[in-house]
């Protein structure tokens, strides 16, 4: 485990499993993620495989930031190359290359000729983590990919979501829950900016994002949070809501929402992106770099009206 700190935040990194975030804590302690520590399911790691991606990636998940790539989404072949649910950086051991009191950075092999890389950075005086990630190509042939972050938060009943005005929502075809499949204006109705105190297991995608940013605001001493992304490689934003489903590997255990910086939609994964030519190419050599930003504050009941790049937050 790496542990990042300063005065007004730590930041743990697991990077024996996918370099998976599982804590962003404000001075007080207060994580902004949810994330559990289940002693079932047993992990894939630990253990014979459960006999398809799917099952093996839940298995192992508690909640926390995941890093999709060079899949997002459901498992498929390309190029005769069999790729996992998000991709194998989510459940791979990474390589850490430098670590201080306050970055590190670190980075994985794909199954195809891509490696990623991510830098973590600390601001020594406020609450706010920057991401800087590069996809490069070793081989000798075009590769093709898409790109995600995956934070999850606590989906606290009452808890806010900030979107850009005239961002546009499109139900998934299988997890709608009840709504129009029809792209709406952002927050639809019912009112999808404000959790709910009911079970639900609903996804969701946002395009026309004039900017790519939202913010979290968590009721009840929560710490809330602010993100901001690279709007060039991830045009898009999922949102997933899960509250009390019984089901495989929740249990009616989890309380979370993800807001996800993605580069394409729905959720079919890298084999539909390419049909639909959203997903990212590099040729042998080239790279491409990214960026997402993450800052922690405390709800004055105020909406959010923007966040950039260095985490500065805009209220209305």
């Amino acid at each position: 485990m790496i542990t990042l700190r300063t005065g007004a935040m730590s930041v743990d990194v697991d990077d024996e499993h996918g370099a998976q975030i599982i804590r962003v804590a404000d001075a007080q302690g207060r994580n902004a993620l949810a994330h559990y520590d289940w002693e079932t399911p047993i992990p894939a790691w630990r253990g014979l495989g459960y006999g398809n991606d799917d099952l093996d990636l839940h298995a192992g998940f508690r909640g926390g930031w995941q890093e999709t790539f060079p899949n997002a989404g459901l498992p498929g072949v390309v190029d005769g190359v069999p790729l996992p649910f998000h991709g194998e950086a989510t459940t791979a051991r990474w390589s850490v290359d430098e670590v201080t009191e306050t970055s590190c950075t670190l980075h994985v092999p794909s199954r195809l000729p891509l490696v990623l890389h991510r830098t973590m950075t600390l601001d020594l005086d406020r609450a706010v983590l920057r991401i800087d990630g590069r996809v490069e190509n070793v081989g000798q042939v075009p590769a093709d990919f898409v790109w995600g972050q995956h934070p999850a938060f606590p989906a606290t009943p009452g808890a806010r979501i900030d979107f850009p005005a005239g961002a546009r929502i499109r139900p998934d075809v299988e997890r709608n829950g009840g709504y129009d499949l029809d792209p709406v204006p952002w927050p639809a109705e019912p009112d999808l900016s404000v959790i709910p105190d009911a079970q639900v297991h609903q996804l969701f995608y946002l395009d026309e994002l004039s900017e790519a940013w939202a913010a979290v605001r968590q009721p009840d001493g929560g710490v809330s949070a602010a993100i901001a992304w690279d709007a060039a490689v991830h045009p898009y934003s999922w949102l997933w809501i899960q509250r009390g489903d019984p089901g495989f590997p929740f249990y009616g255990r989890a309380s979370m929402f993800a807001i996800e910086a993605q580069t394409a939609w729905p959720y079919d994964g890298l084999a539909g992106a390419r049909r639909r030519n959203m997903a990212h190419r590099l040729g042998p050599g080239e790279s491409l770099a990214s960026w997402f930003t993450m800052s922690l504050f405390d709800d004055t009941g105020a909406p959010v009206t923007g966040v950039d790049r260095e985490g500065n937050v805009r209220f209305a």
